[in-house]
């Protein structure tokens, strides 16, 4: 069996001061572990 994967290879993001930006998902989707990618915590 195979799966192809696709995502965002480059992805810009510009939030003005004072924006709220928002992830969401169900649960176990991996907006956690995105964030902390983001964040370089992983």
């Amino acid at each position: 069996m195979h799966a192809t994967l696709s995502g965002y290879t480059n992805l810009d993001l510009d939030a003005d001061p004072g924006t709220t930006v928002a992830v969401v998902g169900r649960n176990g989707a991996g907006k956690t572990t995105l964030l902390r990618a983001l964040l370089g915590l992983t």
